[in-house]
């Protein structure tokens, strides 16, 4: 996906599990006093199963920073699940 996105002119970040994303939201636009080196951030695609946190939790904790004042506006996330068993043919 993250090719696919790239060759779409789109600039992608790309983090290793749940933890991760959360310490990249804190450098973006999303995050109250980054000033002026906030990074753009216009969506999140975030994968259901990561190590160290998976997405739901992850999404969790976004929304509890959004409630809390942490975020500066919403944060659009779409959730994205990939089985490569659904996708292999049985034989």
């Amino acid at each position: 996906m993250t090719q696919q996105l790239k060759k779409a002119k789109c600039i992608v970040h790309v983090a290793n599990h749940g933890a991760d994303a959360l310490l990249f939201l804190e450098k973006t636009t999303f995050a109250k006093d980054t000033g002026p080196t906030a990074i753009p951030l216009s969506i999140v695609l975030m994968d259901l199963e990561m190590p160290v946190m998976d997405g739901l939790t992850c999404v969790r904790k976004i929304r509890n920073w959004q409630k809390s004042g942490k975020l500066t506006k919403p944060v659009p996330v779409i959730a994205v699940w990939y089985r490569l068993e659904y996708w292999m043919d049985p034989d």
